[in-house]
């Protein structure tokens, strides 16, 4: 894994640096907010969830996909550096089972986790990310490595449970 520095400090005698960190930090946070949308309140319904779990150095990647549409979709991502082609199955998802899976997740605190957990010296290695749409809004959580708190292990294990109803055979 690459390791990166955890701040740089730009240049300039003292304290006449500083204003210049806080306009950088305040570009950033104003570019970031629109990615980084509420979570789904009470009233937006849920429409989607998706789950992604992958690595820099892994051949293949996997993506699961619970929509209130009714259908369910596992892809395993191909990489062409490692010669592997993307496979995708589907499964219906009844709508009892989806309330199932969101209520689920809500127990298993996913609306109350921030943005994103991860190492601050880790640039790449293993990932996984969770989507949440609802109408009008994305709820995301992106964790690297074993970043962050419990919660994020036991919605991993709920993702994986999940897959492993829909699809028993890999």
């Amino acid at each position: 894994m690459r390791r990166m520095p955890a701040l740089f400090l730009l240049p300039g005698p003292g304290l006449a640096r500083w204003p210049s960190l806080f306009l950088v930090a305040g570009l950033c946070t104003a570019c970031a907010a629109p990615l980084q949308a509420a979570g789904c309140g009470d009233a937006a319904p849920v429409r989607e969830i998706v789950w992604e779990q992958d690595c820099s150095g892994c051949p293949q990647g996997l993506r699961l996909r619970w929509g209130a549409d009714g259908q369910a979709q596992l892809t395993v991502t191909g990489k062409a550096r490692f010669r592997t082609a993307e496979r995708t199955q589907s499964a219906p998802l009844p709508p009892a089972e989806f309330e199932r899976l969101v209520a689920e997740l809500a127990a298993a605190g996913l609306f109350a986790l921030g943005p994103r957990h991860e190492p601050p010296d880790v640039a790449d290695g293993r990932w996984t990310q969770w989507q949440v749409r609802c109408d009008g809004a994305v709820h995301e959580v992106f964790r690297r490595e074993d970043a962050g708190p419990p919660a994020l292990d036991r919605l991993d294990a709920v993702a994986q449970a999940w897959r492993r109803r829909l699809w028993p055979t890999p």
